[in-house]
C-alpha cells in the first residue's frame, strides 16, 4: 500500500500491535521516546543533519512512513530541550544577578541593560521579568524579589561561579575593594553558595586571614590580596 507524503510516495505498512503501549523500542525499529530525546540533545548540541543520523543509527529505511514519524518525533523533542534550556539560561542569568543585588555585588543599573535585551528579543518575555523592568525605580529588593520569579531551574554551582568571576572582575578594575570581596566569600560560604568544595574552604579562609593580616595580627595583606586575585581569576571568564 502506497501513500504520497509532500508529493512523494512512501511505502505504507500496517505497524504490529506491542504489548504495551509507551517508550519501548520495537523489535522492527521504532525508537523509544527516551531515545528520541537523547538523540534532540545531542542534535542541540552540533549541526547535524537529522535525517541521514538517525537513519544510520537505526534500522529505518529512508522513505518509510516509521522513519518519517521518527524524524519528526525527533524535531519535536530538539525544538523542546532548544526552548527549555533557553528558559533555564535566562533563570540562571536572573539568578546571578539576584543574588549580586542581594550581596551588594550588582546595582539596579547592572540589571537593567540585560533586562531590556531580554525584552526585546524573546518573543514572549517571562511577565517576572517585565515586572523586574518596571521596578527598578522602586530599588534593589523590589527587583530581585521579581527576578527571584523567573520561571525555569539553575544550577547553584553555577550562578556561584558567575558571582566569584564578577568579584574577580572588580578586583582586577578596583584592587582596594579586597576587603568587601571576602566579607562576600564569607556571606555565601556560609549559605552555602559554593561553585565546588574546593572553593568553599578559600571562601572561609580568605575573610579571617585578610581581617587578621589588615590588623596586624598575622600575615601579610598584601600576599593575600595577590591570593584572592588568583583564586578569582579563575572563575573571571563565567561572568555575564
Amino acid at each position: 500500500m502506497k501513500a504520497v507524503i509532500d508529493g512523494v510516495g512512501v511505502e505504507q505498512r500496517r505497524l504490529p500491535r506491542c504489548k504495551k503501549r509507551g517508550p519501548h523500542i520495537h523489535r522492527n525499529g521504532e525508537q523509544s521516546l527516551s531515545q528520541l530525546r537523547q538523540w534532540g540533545l545531542h542534535l542541540c548540541l552540533g549541526r547535524i543533519d537529522v535525517r541521514s543520523w538517525v537513519i544510520s543509527r537505526t534500522r529505518l529505511r529512508p522513505g518509510s512512513l516509521r522513519t518519517i514519524r521518527v524524524l519528526i518525533s525527533l524535531c519535536a523533542c530538539t525544538r523542546k530541550i532548544k526552548k527549555i534550556n533557553e528558559i533555564n539560561e535566562i533563570k540562571t542569568t536572573a539568578e546571578y544577578f539576584r543574588r549580586g543585588l542581594m550581596l551588594g555585588l550588582h546595582s539596579v543599573t547592572d540589571v537593567m541593560p540585560w533586562l531590556d535585551r531580554i525584552l526585546t528579543t524573546e518573543a514572549t518575555p517571562d511577565i517576572a521579568l517585565i515586572e523586574a523592568s518596571l521596578s527598578g525605580s522602586q530599588g534593589t529588593l523590589a527587583v530581585a524579589d521579581w527576578l527571584a520569579q523567573t520561571q525555569g531551574a539553575f544550577d547553584n554551582r553555577i550562578v556561584a561561579g558567575r558571582l566569584l568571576g564578577a568579584m574577580g572582575a572588580l578586583l582586577q578594575r578596583k584592587p582596594a575593594q579586597s576587603q568587601k570581596v571576602t566579607g562576600w566569600l564569607y556571606q555565601m560560604a556560609m549559605d552555602d553558595e559554593v561553585p565546588d568544595e574546593a572553593a568553599g574552604a578559600a571562601m572561609w579562609y580568605f575573610d579571617d586571614a585578610l581581617g587578621l593580616a589588615v590588623n596586624g595580627v598575622y600575615g601579610s595583606a598584601e600576599e593575600l590580596c595577590d591570593e584572592l586575585r588568583v583564586f578569582l581569576n579563575r572563575y573571571v571568564h563565567g561572568t555575564e
